[in-house]
Formats: structure tokens, sequence, C-alpha cells
């Protein structure tokens, strides 16, 4: 965990040159067993933090709507709503492989995924780090 900054900026953001208004990005942690734990991140220009979930699971749609609403919800100072949201996801529990989540927040933001769990990797125990930058035009908004 001590390692999550440094992904999350993995570059110097006062050397950065200007770039588009938010950038998301995604890495992946693996542990000694091979499991991956996801980071999510969006990053807004200009700004000296990045929002990121950690999460097992790899719903990138998901994660990525909802960071764009947590950074729309935080940049309009409705931290309280943000913060609901997000407890709210905290508290959802997945019943078994085929689970889904649905949030609904009282300003009408929906976030929700019918994916399911993907089955746990086994594999190689060396651990693995990587770093991916989707292209942001094909991003949801």
């Amino acid at each position: 965990m001590q390692m999550v900054p440094k992904f999350c900026f993995p570059f110097d953001v006062e050397r950065e040159p200007p770039s588009p208004a938010v950038q998301h990005f995604t890495f992946a942690l693996t542990d000694l067993a091979g499991n991956r734990r996801f980071g999510f991140c969006r990053l807004r220009a200009g700004t000296q933090s990045c929002l990121c979930i950690l999460s097992h699971l790899p719903w990138f749609e998901v994660f990525y709507k909802l960071l764009n609403t947590v950074g729309d919800l935080l940049a309009q100072d409705q931290v309280t709503e943000a913060e609901e949201l997000l407890q709210n996801l905290f508290q959802q529990s997945l019943s078994g492989p085929q689970a889904s989540v649905g949030l609904e927040l009282g300003s009408g933001v929906t976030v929700s995924s019918g994916q399911g769990i993907p089955p746990p990797t086994r594999g190689n125990s060396k651990p693995l780090s990587c770093f991916v930058a989707p292209d942001s035009g094909r991003l949801p908004s």
C-alpha cells in the first residue's frame, strides 16, 4: 500500500506540461499469490490530489464513472454527497460470482454494473506492477 501514491502520481506534477482537463489511468498490483488489485485513478489538471479507487474487481467503466461523479461533486463543493456515495459503495456486499452493484444518489446519479466477479487468477508468484493510460476519447464521461 505504500507504493500506491507513486502509482497515482507516476510523474512530477509540477513539471508535467499542460494536459487535458482530466486524465484517467489504471494500474494493477499483483501479490505473491497472483491476486490482482486494480487502482482506478482520476487526475484533474492543475491539482495536487488524485482520486483513486482500489479494488479486486476489474470494473473499468463502473469505477471511471464513479470517479467522474465523485470528481464532479467535489468540484461543486458537494463533499457530503460525495462521501455519501462512497460510503454506500463501501457498504455494498456482493453475494456471489455473478453479483452486480447498483448505487443511486438523491441528485439522480446512478452507478451500476451488471458484471460479475472474475475468478481469481493463479500463476506467476512474482509481483507484477503495470501502468495503463487508456484513450481518454473512449472513456465514459
